[in-house]
């Protein structure tokens, strides 16, 4: 059904320290995705996706969009996908923090065993940035310890994942 709506990469993965499953769908732009939302399909979609994606401790669906810097395909081929979820921290603009997460993701991306980094805005949440690392395995890299470097301007929460292309 989502290979008729768009015609980009879909992704399916599982989490490697938490109970969750993902889906990362890349559309042409958000409205394409909204009009999906509003069509007859998606409920058909949502009964039989939520039951697969619902966290047993936490039923649910989180749903966001993130518009990347550069293109962020080969981190979801990698065999291992870091996010770092980036919130803005009160009194820092996000301008400041963008850029500061930018310069994050440039030294993570030069660490041996990194794949690369990308950084995308939330377009949900103004104050909330993810950063998404592809690694050659779980133990490869250094990037957490990158996170130091925020200098308390965001708070980051990091997940792993083991991303299928299914489209």
């Amino acid at each position: 059904m989502l290979k008729e709506k768009t015609p980009h990469a879909i992704y399916g993965g599982i989490g490697l320290e938490k109970p969750y499953t993902s889906i990362i769908v890349a559309w042409d732009k958000t409205e394409t995705h909204n009009e999906f939302i509003k069509s007859s399909d998606y409920p058909i979609l949502g009964e039989r996706l939520v039951p697969l994606l619902a966290n047993p401790k936490n039923p649910g669906l989180e749903m966001f969009h993130a518009h990347y810097d550069s293109d962020p395909t080969a981190l979801f081929d990698a065999p291992i996908t870091e996010f770092a979820i980036a919130t803005v921290k009160s009194g820092v603009s996000t301008e400041e923090a963008h850029a500061t997460i930018e310069s994050i993701a440039k030294k993570v991306g030069t660490v041996p065993g990194i794949v690369g980094a990308v950084v995308g805005k939330i377009e949900e949440a103004p104050d909330r940035f993810v950063m998404v690392v592809g690694r050659k395995t779980r133990q490869d890299g250094t990037s957490e310890d990158s996170y130091s470097l925020a200098d308390g301007k965001v708070d980051f929460t990091v997940e792993w994942a083991q991303f299928t292309k299914k489209q």
